[in-house]
């Protein structure tokens, strides 16, 4: 294989960088255009001043096989409230770690390294790029649709950060919408609409996928939380929370009213719905819920008193990149109830 170097844009890379963008499949150039579909050379020859060592308020990285630029990485306005950062790769060297190298040299410039925060737009069905930007720490924070059409979503990082970033909760969307709820200060307010549920094929025959579900887009590893409560009262009532990709994979997880009394619960829905309930001692009036992937698994944690956490259930749900992650609640059998979901978070660890 051919070396691959890493170095800074420099004097004589505007025809370079000009000719990598060129050379980019249409698919490839929907999904980077810094300059838009229509660029010049003096938008390149800017890339290379705004590289000056002493004036520029760029960092521009290139990757270089033989004497071709394969791949580009950057960090522009550097001295702006909102530096963007981009990335693009060659369309032959795609899946080989030349965007993450770029990426993880960019991120650990100092000038980078040490912004407050750091931002960058990303096409909304580019799932290959989202999971790379995710393990680094970007989380999304907003959406809009570009001139030319195209959906993006807006990703922010902490570039001082460490560790798990924390998902801010936007873009919240309702499957089964109820007819009465309220999501404000942290606190959601849902009253169940009769006969919900979510449920497929095992023991009862039937598939039910009418269960109330608000959640929102997470790319990647991370730990969702939050803590419920409910004036349960008919059979199977039950609230917590939901991991999903689809009508046929997914799992629920909180309190279950069964036989008189609150249980904790964990439903896995691979195409079959299995069950699992462990009784809840004395009824308590909330449970703090922990869900955390790792990949293709899900490890479900529950608490009675926000602080110490015992494991309830560990399933195989799906190598998927991007699930939906929120609160759920359903009554199968009742008239309906009301749940209160309280300081739910997600974290990208």
């Amino acid at each position: 294989m051919q070396e691959i170097l890493f170095r800074r844009a420099q004097a004589g890379d505007a025809i370079g960088l000009c000719d990598f963008w060129n050379a980019l499949s249409a698919a490839s150039k929907r999904t980077f255009a810094p300059f838009g579909q229509s660029p010049r050379l003096d938008h390149y020859e800017d890339v290379v001043r705004g590289n000056d060592p002493v004036s520029g308020d760029k960092h521009d990285l290139v990757a270089v096989a033989g004497d071709r630029i394969i791949g580009w990485g950057f960090v522009w306005a550097l001295t702006a409230d909102e530096p963007v950062f981009g990335l693009g790769v060659a369309d032959a060297y795609h899946g080989q770690g030349v965007g993450a190298g770029l990426m993880d040299a960019v991120l650990a410039v100092p000038r980078v390294s040490n912004l407050p925060r750091l931002y960058l737009t990303v096409v909304t069905d580019n799932q290959r790029a989202w999971g790379l930007y995710a393990r680094r720490g970007f989380v999304r924070y907003g959406a809009f649709i570009g001139e030319d059409g195209l959906h993006f979503y807006r990703m922010a990082r902490d570039g001082r950060a460490n560790g798990a970033t924390q998902l801010k909760q936007v873009d919240m969307q309702w499957l089964n919408e109820p007819g009465s709820w309220k999501d404000q200060n942290g606190v959601l307010a849902v009253h169940t609409e009769p006969k919900s549920d979510f449920w497929r094929k095992t023991h009862y025959g039937f598939i039910r996928d009418n269960g109330h579900f608000y959640g929102q887009p997470v790319t990647g590893d991370f730990v969702a939380e939050v803590k419920v409560s409910g004036n349960y009262h008919d059979l199977y009532d039950h609230a917590g929370l939901m991991v999903r990709l689809d009508e046929t994979t997914w799992i629920k997880c909180g309190i279950e009213f069964f036989e008189g009394s609150q249980h904790v619960s964990a439903v896995v829905t691979r195409d079959y719905s299995d069950w699992s309930v462990i009784p809840a001692p004395q009824n308590p009036p909330a449970v703090w819920l922990r869900v955390t992937r790792h990949g293709e698994a899900i490890e479900i944690k529950y608490s009675f008193d926000g602080q110490t956490y015992m494991l309830l259930r560990q399933a195989h749900l799906t190598d998927e990149p991007t699930l939906s992650v929120g609160p759920m609640c359903a009554s199968p059998d009742g008239n309906g109830f009301d749940a209160i979901f309280e300081g739910f978070k997600i974290d990208n660890i």
